[in-house]
């Protein structure tokens, strides 16, 4: 990942420890920022799976006004917790593509892609 530093100095071993670990720590932060988007994203959906069974259970049954209420409250705070962390989840989703972006250039720079 940083062949330019081995163009300013010589290479030693005791040089390349820092390098290989500043590299290391650099790709799990790069990768952090998928995972946590990636994990959101699932728990998200698993909530709506979760409440599409209850209402498929439901599905030819006769409901009364109470039942529907409490159907209809859930849905509403699953959309407010969308809405809430999608106003989170939307500027990590931007540095994550920002930094996916950046790498991608980098290696092509380098002849590395």
């Amino acid at each position: 990942m940083f062949p330019q530093v081995f163009g300013v100095v010589s290479y030693s071993i005791w040089r390349a420890l820092p390098i290989i670990y500043i590299n290391t720590v650099s790709t799990l932060i790069y990768t952090f920022g998928d995972l946590i988007v990636f994990s959101i994203s699932l728990a998200l959906s698993n909530y709506f799976k979760i409440y599409n069974a209850q209402v498929f259970a439901l599905k030819h049954k006769d409901l009364t006004l109470k039942e529907w209420r409490r159907l209809r409250y859930r849905y509403m705070k699953l959309c407010e917790l969308v809405y809430e962390v999608d106003d989170c989840l939307c500027h990590l989703l931007c540095l994550t593509f920002l930094m996916h972006l950046y790498i991608l250039c980098v290696e092509i720079n380098q002849g590395m892609l």
